[in-house]
């Protein structure tokens, strides 16, 4: 009890003239030392940032720079609760034991439906279909808007329609392009870009210098394939007007004349330039023929 007695007054004086003192406390060093106001109990040497943390069963916590935090909190701390572990982070939920979780730089979901809301009304939802698939629809997932795998992508909206930007394009990996060029027209390419051919489909052509009576378009018709009735009269020259866009480049055209009876096909030259297409047989056509077409361009 002396000796006690006498250390206590001693480090009285100590403190008294400004000496510092440390003191061993389990790993972890205060100043002033334990027993004045936890206030004053500031750790010495500990970087800034530390937090005290625990150092096992039986141990004194310890401060770290760079602590692991290991474990599940909240909720049960089982089912509904965020888990950390040395690789990544996990959020659970009581709902048939799914989860989001983030591991090793990749963001898993064990469930078989992703949704997204706005305001709280889940509007959008992606579900897992199968292993491999996925199906987009609704946020109830009643209606599926398409379909993607590993090896197609099929869309369920009215129609089948496939949609683009006005200068996207869709591409097949190491086979080639389809480019829409212009409205009604579009371009079929090599992998490369280097060679490829405008189908043009964007207008009704028109006709003209193809005989007497009413020589008529064949309703349907394009630029790219298309027909036309003859007039009368020993025709032996039509003209097509190729309307709307004008083809990028002379167009090659080949055709026949629609029939069944022998005494009226007819040989035919074909010339056009990107708006006009003359039709020229070896012979004067039977009235009221049906003279076809066939023109592709390049791209």
């Amino acid at each position: 009890m002396r000796l006690m007695a006498r250390l206590k007054s001693l480090i009285t004086i100590l403190l008294a003239l400004g000496v510092p003192l440390t003191f061993g406390l389990a790993a972890q060093d205060y100043y002033p030392p334990p027993g004045s106001p936890a206030s004053q109990q500031v750790p010495v040497g500990v970087a800034t940032g530390s937090v005290l943390v625990s150092n096992g069963v039986g141990a004194a916590p310890v401060y770290s720079a760079n602590p692991a935090v290991t474990g599940c909190y909240g909720f049960d701390g089982v089912s509904n609760a965020i888990c950390v572990s040395g690789t990544g982070t996990q959020v659970k939920s009581a709902d048939a034991g799914a989860y989001l979780q983030v591991l090793n730089g990749n963001v898993e979901v064990n469930s078989s439906f992703l949704s997204f809301a706005v305001g709280g009304t889940i509007d959008t939802g992606i579900s897992r279909t199968a292993a491999g698939a996925l199906a987009f629809g609704n946020g109830t997932q009643a209606n599926t808007s398409a379909t993607l795998t590993a090896t197609s992508f099929v869309s369920n909206i009215a129609g089948g329609q496939f949609v683009s930007s006005s200068t996207g394009h869709f591409h097949w990996t190491s086979r080639g392009y389809l480019t829409r060029a212009s409205d009604g027209n579009q371009i079929i390419q090599n992998e490369a870009l280097t060679s490829g051919v405008t189908l043009k489909a964007d207008a009704l052509p028109g006709v003209s210098a193809c005989g007497a009576g009413t020589p008529a378009i064949i309703a349907g018709s394009t630029p790219f394939s298309g027909a036309v009735t003859i007039g009368t009269t020993a025709v032996a020259t039509c003209t097509i007007t190729f309307n709307g866009t004008a083809f990028p480049s002379a167009p090659h055209c080949s055709g026949s004349v629609e029939t069944t009876t022998a005494v009226n096909a007819r040989a035919m030259g074909y010339s056009a330039s990107g708006t006009v297409l003359t039709i020229v047989p070896s012979a004067a056509w039977a009235d009221s023929s049906v003279v076809n077409w066939t023109c592709v361009s390049s791209k």
